[in-house]
């Protein structure tokens, strides 16, 4: 379990290059983030709460596999820029493999990727207005990544 911090790590940082690429300027972080702590324009990446679910027969420490729901939240100023920055948050994530290593150094662990389109859901949420504090607009994508150990 305690892989999922270098799975969320080398999630963040291949998205952060990606939409550095795409010319989007924001602040990644990692993890759910309360309401006093958003500023726009963010993106942060969490892992969803689920049980383990292990791709292979048999508990050993030679190669475990997973299966992953993440959710990645966009925090915009308006409706057109969560709209835009979803767009291509699903099509990194549909097109991206991503090799999960270490933190803190370069030893590859193994990659995680999507491998059914169909398991990836977006939408843009408004702002809740009554609440002045909150006035942002979030994009939200959801997939379910499998993720390989050598």
């Amino acid at each position: 379990m305690a892989r999922k911090f270098h799975e969320r790590r080398a999630l963040r940082t291949a998205l952060a290059s990606f939409l550095s690429g795409r010319n989007w300027n924001v602040t990644m972080e990692e993890g759910f983030k309360s309401e006093d702590t958003v500023t726009v324009p963010m993106v942060s990446v969490y892992f969803l709460p689920n049980s383990i679910s292990e791709l292979e027969l048999g508990r050993g420490d030679a190669k475990r596999n997973f299966v992953r729901r993440v959710q990645i939240d966009c925090y915009m100023e308006d409706e057109n820029r969560a709209d835009a920055i979803t767009y291509d948050i699903a099509d990194f994530v549909d097109e991206s493999t991503i090799t999960v290593t270490a933190v803190g150094t370069s030893t590859e662990l193994g990659y995680m990727f999507v491998p059914d389109t169909g398991s990836i859901s977006f939408e843009t949420v408004p702002p809740a207005f009554n609440e002045p504090k909150v006035n942002r607009w979030r994009g939200v994508v959801k997939a379910t990544y499998e993720v390989f150990y050598d």
